[in-house]
C-alpha cells in the first residue's frame, strides 16, 4: 500500500516535471520567435548606415587585401569580419538594404549560436540569453550593425561551448574545433581575448577538479594557439595605440564603466540585478548539486568562474586601453554572462524558477522594446540628399565634427565643395593619425584653408552650409586658440581641440556673414543623438 502510494506520487511528480519542461521549451521558442520579429523590425526600419558602419563598409570595399592590411591600424578590430562582408558586397551589392540584410543574417546567426550553445552544453533552453540579449533593443541594434560585434559574440558563444565539450570528451576533433573557434573569435574581436582567457582558466579549474590533466593541457594549447594568432597584429596595435591617444578618456574609471554598462541594459535596475546576480546564483544553486569532490558541480564551477573572471578581465581590458566606452561595448560581456547563467542555472535551478524569471524580466523588457527599435541611426543621408539639389556648385559645405564627414562622404553625390573641421585628407575611415597630426600643428595653419574658403565663398555672394553644431565663442572677434598638442592643458584631448576649432570657424561666420537660416527637415521621428546633425546656411558679407 505504502509502496503503491509512493509510486503514484513519483509518477505524478514526473508528469508535472515533464509538463513544466515542456512549458519552458515553448516559452523559449516564443522568446526566440519574438527576437526574430524584432530583428526583422530593425531590418525594415534602420536602413541608413551611420559613421562607424560606413567606415567598416569602406574597409571591406577597399581595392585589394593589401590596402585593407595597410590601413588596419586605423580600425579597432581584426580583419576577419571583413571577409564575409566583402564577399556579400561582391555578390549581393552594397546598398543600404543589402547591407541591412547582411546584418539581419548575423542576428539570426547569434540566435542559432545561443541555441547550439545551450543544447550542446546539456542545457535545455537559453532562457537567460534570450532575456538579456535576445530581447534587448540595444543588443539587437549592436548585433545587426555592420560591425564585427554580432559575429564576434556568436563565435565567442560557440568557443565557450566547445571549451566545455573539451572537458567532457577525450576526442581530438573537439580540441581542434575549440582551437579553430577560438582563433576565429579573437580574429573578429580583440575583446574576445579577455573572455577566452577567462573561459580557458575556468576550464582548467574544472579539469583540475576532475584530475583530467589531458584536458588541462589541451585547453592550454587552445589558448596558446589563439594568442599566437594575434601576434601578426602587433604592429597594427602599436600604430593604432599611438594614434588612438587622441580618443582616450581622461575620466576613465571603474565607476564610469559601470554607469555606461548600465545603459546597455536600458538603465533597468532589475535587468542589472539579474546580470550581476547571475554568477552568485550559479554558485548558490550549484552548492545544491555537489560534484563528487564535494565542491561545486562542474557546470556551476565552469559557469561561475567564466562569468566572474571574464567580467574582471574585460573591465581590466577597458581600463587598460583608456578608451571612452559606449553602451554597446557591454553587449559582449552581457551575452557571455547570460550564457554562463544558462549553463550554470540550467543544470541546477528548477524550470519553474527559470520560467518565473522570464515572466518578471518580460514585464520590464517588453514595454521598452518597440520604441527603442524606432530610432534612426543618422539623418546625414537625408541632409546629403537635400543639399545635393539645394546647394549650388559655387557654395561651400562645412561638416562638423570631422568624423561625420565619413557618413557624408558615403551619401553625398553633389558637386558642391565640402570640408570638415579640421580639414582632413582622408575621410573614408577614422584616420586618427591625421587628427593627431592636426592637433600637433600650429593651430592657425590647421584652419587657414577652411577659413579662407569660408571667407572667399561669402565674399563672392555664395552660401556656406554648415552641417553640424558650431559652438559660438564668448568674443567672436577674439576666439580661443590652443598651442600644438601635447603642450596645451588639453594635451591629447581631441574633444577640446574639436571644440576650439568649431569656435574659430563659428567666429569667422559670426563676424563676416550677414544672415543665417536654420534649415528644418520635412520628415520627423527620433534620431540617434550620435549623428543627428542640424543644417544652418550663412550668406552675405561684411568686413
Amino acid at each position: 500500500m505504502v509502496q503503491s502510494l509512493y509510486e503514484n506520487s513519483s509518477s505524478t511528480e514526473l508528469v508535472t516535471q515533464r509538463r513544466i519542461l515542456s512549458v519552458e521549451k515553448w516559452v523559449a521558442l516564443g522568446l526566440t520567435l519574438g527576437a526574430v520579429c524584432l530583428h526583422l523590425r530593425w531590418l525594415f526600419f534602420a536602413s541608413p548606415l551611420w559613421r562607424d558602419e560606413v567606415a567598416t563598409v569602406h574597409f571591406a570595399a577597399m581595392q585589394n587585401g593589401a590596402d585593407i592590411w595597410r590601413n588596419l591600424a586605423y580600425d579597432n578590430f581584426p580583419p576577419l569580419f571583413l571577409v564575409p562582408l566583402r564577399l556579400w558586397i561582391n555578390l549581393i551589392g552594397c546598398s543600404d538594404v543589402s547591407l541591412r540584410c547582411f546584418g539581419f543574417s548575423i542576428g539570426c546567426l547569434f540566435l542559432v549560436s545561443a541555441w547550439v550553445a545551450a543544447v550542446r552544453c546539456g542545457v535545455r533552453v537559453p532562457i537567460v540569453t534570450l532575456i538579456l540579449v535576445g530581447l534587448n533593443p540595444l543588443a539587437i541594434r549592436t548585433i545587426d550593425a555592420i560591425r564585427p560585434y554580432g559575429l564576434g559574440i556568436s563565435l565567442m558563444l560557440l568557443t565557450t561551448t566547445w571549451v566545455w565539450l573539451l572537458l567532457c570528451t577525450d576526442r581530438r576533433e573537439t580540441a581542434f574545433i575549440a582551437a579553430g573557434l577560438a582563433v576565429l573569435a579573437v580574429q573578429t574581436l580583440y575583446q574576445n581575448t579577455a573572455f577566452l582567457g577567462a573561459v580557458i582558466c575556468a576550464g582548467i579549474c574544472v579539469a583540475i577538479q576532475r584530475r583530467s590533466f589531458l584536458a588541462a593541457r589541451r585547453l592550454t594549447a587552445v589558448g596558446a594557439v589563439a594568442g599566437l594568432s594575434l601576434l601578426v597584429h602587433l604592429p597594427h596595435l602599436r600604430t593604432g595605440q599611438e594614434a588612438g591617444i587622441v580618443v582616450q578618456s581622461p575620466t576613465s574609471s571603474l565607476f564610469h564603466l559601470l554607469v555606461v554598462a548600465r545603459a546597455a541594459l536600458g538603465n533597468s535596475n532589475l535587468l542589472c540585478f539579474i546580470t550581476v546576480a547571475a554568477p552568485a546564483a550559479i554558485v548558490l544553486f550549484g552548492l545544491r548539486e555537489k560534484g563528487s569532490s564535494g565542491g561545486l558541480s562542474s557546470h556551476s564551477l565552469f559557469a561561475a568562474a567564466s562569468a566572474f573572471v571574464g567580467a574582471l578581465f574585460y573591465f581590466g581590458f577597458l581600463l587598460q586601453t583608456g578608451l571612452a566606452t559606449q553602451p554597446w561595448y557591454y553587449i559582449l560581456p552581457i551575452a557571455l554572462v547570460a550564457l554562463c547563467a544558462d549553463l550554470g542555472l540550467g543544470s541546477s535551478a528548477s524550470p519553474t524558477a527559470r520560467i518565473a524569471l522570464v515572466v518578471v524580466a518580460g514585464i520590464v523588457v517588453i514595454p521598452s522594446v518597440r520604441g527603442n527599435l524606432l530610432i534612426r541611426q543618422t539623418n546625414v543621408d537625408r541632409v546629403a540628399k537635400n543639399l545635393t539639389t539645394a546647394a549650388h556648385p559655387e557654395d561651400l559645405i562645412v561638416i562638423v565634427p570631422w568624423y561625420c564627414g565619413i557618413t557624408w562622404n558615403h551619401y553625398y553625390s553633389g558637386r558642391t565643395k565640402w570640408l570638415t573641421i579640421p580639414p582632413l585628407a582622408d575621410v573614408e575611415i577614422h584616420r586618427y593619425d591625421l587628427l593627431k597630426k592636426a592637433m600637433s600643428m600650429d593651430q592657425i595653419d590647421v584652419l587657414a584653408p577652411l577659413q579662407t574658403a569660408v571667407s572667399d565663398t561669402l565674399r563672392s555672394g555664395c552660401r556656406v552650409w554648415v552641417v553640424g553644431r558650431l559652438l559660438t565663442a564668448p568674443d567672436p572677434r577674439n576666439p580661443p586658440i590652443l598651442p600644438p598638442a601635447p603642450y596645451s592643458t588639453a594635451r591629447w584631448s581631441s574633444r577640446t581641440y574639436e571644440t576650439v576649432w568649431a569656435m574659430r570657424v563659428a567666429s569667422t561666420l559670426q563676424t563676416h556673414a550677414v544672415r543665417f537660416v536654420t534649415q528644418t527637415e520635412d520628415e520627423t521621428g527620433p534620431i540617434s543623438p550620435l549623428e543627428d546633425l542640424p543644417v544652418v546656411v550663412f550668406s552675405g558679407w561684411r568686413e
